[in-house]
């Protein structure tokens, strides 16, 4: 659960930190993205490994980077959408740990 709460800090500091901020829906699917992740790294054997810690850490950030460059003609923008995050994890995956 540690790593569940410490991804899920991650992704919402980057995005703050930045002056975006995540859609009430793109929040529940980022949550059950990061989930997934935690629940492979859990069956790899490498959640208590700060290096893929860290790893995990940088590819959610890819996915926020990314879900922003599409969103930013969105005439939401700053707030990122689900649909943004759909697209990102289309063009990523396979990312580790997420998909």
């Amino acid at each position: 659960m540690r790593a569940r709460r410490r991804l899920s800090v991650t992704a919402g500091r980057y995005a703050h930190r930045r002056g975006w901020q995540l859609s009430a829906a793109c929040e529940r699917i980022l949550e059950k993205l990061i989930a997934t992740g935690v629940e492979r790294m859990e069956r790899e054997k490498l959640l208590e490994q700060e290096e893929q810690l860290h790893t995990a850490e940088a590819n959610l950030t890819r996915f926020i980077e990314l879900m922003a460059e599409i969103d930013a003609h969105s005439q939401y923008f700053p707030i990122l959408s689900k649909d943004s995050l759909a697209t990102a994890t289309r063009r990523l995956c396979p990312l580790w740990p997420f998909c």
